[in-house]
């Protein structure tokens, strides 16, 4: 291997790799003397000074080599030194450190992250491929690359049956254990009698004061469970049309020779899509959705495959489309609204309200429809609507006044279209909550001042002593003081709306507003932070399929878990790192359907119906 010789003050420098020989040479040796030193694997392991001084130790000489600067200068007993081994244990090369700690870590992440077989690191060429890049790195086996895995995360077990005192007791221990049980402001879950109990008891063993109005605003029930409720109760009126269409998607999918025909039939008759025919989950009714969407682009071409096709049998009616039509054009805004609260890159909180009121005002036009297959349907989603809304959390309605692009200007809209005559005093309530909220925020946040003060009291210098007339002045300011007193949010109403712009980034207005309204602020960082639906964290646990492939159908239940969880967290934290543009990784293929099951609800046969 070529050895690169640079001369620096007098000595000479070569820079050592693995199984070459190092040759260093000083003015005490001539260049055709220089003493071999073998730089073999076992040598690099060794601590090994490359001395870089003049023959004479009281002259200094200056450091005019570029190659000082790869490597960490160090001054040893007099003499500038380049170790190449630190004192913990890392080799390290100039400024490169290698750790096999970090990276056993990283490989771990690696096969969390794309979902690479777990053997993947018994196979002979990605241990080639490692030697190659570092032959200091020991590749680990499968089972230590597992026990790896389980050490990045842990997990919270919670042994059957999931009661509702087990589920309770079980989260109430991590928050106690967590040190967050005086940080809640809302617990979103499910709509199952089950979860309703849970939180029951979860009050009962928590500090009341610990919590927004007592716990009196605790309970807040998933929004995309609701919604998916109620989808369903219309979607069973045209139950055997979707049938029809799911069979013939599934038989024309189920082959690539059936799938090439299609394609081609739909380029004869010059349908315009491009989409992909895609099986639906019955379990999940906006995968329904997609797929009913889909097919109505195609439905010429089902028609002529019917005549081109012997074993094709079961053909949508023009029935069938004519239903599957009406009612899917109806569930759009269900499907966006979902879509919409699923999102974990923004706050929902305060996009809800708006977009329910359009749900339920739209639920009451089909009511007057002329058509029956139409009104019958809104009827189903009234009574089922109709249920929720009465229980809704008031949190929904103020986080839409805490957007200071809408304010109150929600509420006053769509108040009077919702309840009528009752919107008047429905809007008193809502504001008696709200003030409620601002006057315990208001205690809390001056306690805490006080906190500050006492600390900070005994850095200020004593106060002088006043005159006789002391008393005298401060029943004079009180009494020219006005006796009106406005809160936070009288101010936060009175000042007028920001532009209506869907760039608007409210963390970043109320962050940068805190000192303008310091108790708004306060309830704006507790109430922007909740989630409106559970779907987002429970997508998390619905990619069984695609993590017990052929390559993984052997996996322990608690590994498949850790896989799971672990590989969603990671791809957050990638995604939240400051990383420049150029060092961003792409991921987008990897996650793209990880993306497509946060649009889905998750199997609701145990949610009450």
């Amino acid at each position: 291997m070529e050895i690169n010789d640079i001369e620096v003050e007098g000595a000479m420098l070569t820079t050592p790799t693995v199984g070459s020989e190092v040759h260093a040479a000083t003015e005490s040796h001539s260049q055709n003397e220089s003493v071999p030193i073998e730089a073999n694997e076992a040598t690099l392991n060794n601590t090994l000074d490359v001395e870089i001084s003049g023959t004479n130790g009281e002259k200094k000489r200056k450091f005019r080599s570029i190659t000082w600067d790869h490597f960490e200068k160090k001054l040893i007993e007099g003499k500038w030194k380049a170790p190449t081994k630190s004192n913990d244990g890392t080799t390290q090369l100039g400024t490169y450190h290698f750790n096999q700690d970090q990276a056993r870590a990283e490989l771990a992440n690696m096969i969390i992250l794309h979902e690479y077989p777990l053997s993947l690191v018994d196979h002979v060429g990605f241990r080639r491929y490692s030697y190659a890049l570092q032959p200091i790195f020991k590749v680990l086996s499968r089972n230590t690359i597992k026990t790896d895995i389980m050490k990045i995360f842990e997990f919270i077990y919670v042994s059957c049956p999931h009661t509702a005192e087990v589920l309770a007791n079980a989260l109430v221990d991590c928050l106690l254990d967590w040190n967050l049980y005086r940080k809640l402001s809302t617990l979103t879950v499910d709509n199952c009698t089950t979860n309703d109990a849970m939180i029951e008891l979860i009050l009962d063993k928590l500090p009341p004061s610990s919590l927004i109005l007592e716990g009196k605003l605790f309970h807040m029930r998933c929004c995309a469970h609701i919604l998916n409720l109620v989808v369903r109760d219309g979607l069973e009126l045209i139950g055997d049309s979707i049938e029809t269409i799911r069979y013939s998607v599934a038989f024309w999918i189920a082959t690539p020779k059936r799938d090439e025909k299609f394609i081609e039939t739909a380029r004869q008759l010059k349908v315009p899509s491009t989409k992909k025919l895609e099986l639906d989950c019955k379990t999940r009714w906006n995968s329904t959705y997609l797929m009913l969407n889909t097919a109505l682009e195609y439905e010429a071409v089902f028609a002529r495959l019917k005549q081109r096709g012997t074993l094709y049998k079961r053909v949508p009616t023009q029935e069938d489309w004519s239903k599957v039509r009406d009612i899917s054009s109806k569930l759009e805004m269900f499907f966006d609204a979902i879509e919409l609260f699923s999102g974990t890159k923004y706050p929902t909180i305060n996009l809800f309200f708006s977009t329910i009121c359009d749900i339920k005002l739209a639920i009451g036009d089909w009511l007057l429809l002329d058509d029956n297959l139409v009104k019958t349907m809104a009827t189903n989603m009234k009574v089922k609507f109709e249920k929720y809304w009465d229980i809704m959390n008031c949190l929904l309605e103020i986080g839409s006044i805490l957007d200071p692009r809408y304010k109150m200007k929600t509420v006053q809209f769509y108040y009077p279209l919702v309840y009528g005559d009752m919107s008047s005093y429905e809007i008193e309530k809502l504001k008696k909550k709200l003030c409620d909220m601002v006057e315990e925020y208001e205690k809390k946040f001056k306690q805490s001042q006080k906190v500050k003060n006492s600390q900070s009291s005994s850095l200020r210098p004593p106060l002088p002593k006043r005159g006789s007339y002391a008393d005298k002045f401060e029943m004079f300011m009180d009494s020219n003081t006005s006796t009106e007193h406005k809160s936070d949010l009288d101010y936060y109403l009175e000042e007028s709306l920001l532009p209506r712009t869907s760039e608007f980034d409210i963390l970043c207005w109320w962050k940068t507003n805190g000192i303008k309204y310091p108790i708004l602020h306060d309830i704006a960082k507790d109430v922007l932070a909740i989630p409106v639906a559970t779907v987002a964290s429970e997508s998390t646990f619905n990619t069984s399929g695609r993590v017990l492939n052929a390559h993984r159908s052997k996996l322990h239940s608690k590994t498949v878990e850790a896989l799971m969880c672990a590989r969603d967290w990671l791809w957050s934290e990638i995604q939240d790192s400051t990383i420049s543009k150029d060092q961003k990784f792409d991921h987008d293929a990897d996650i793209e359907e990880s993306e497509s099951c946060s649009r889905t609800v998750t199997d609701s046969n145990s949610i009450e119906g």
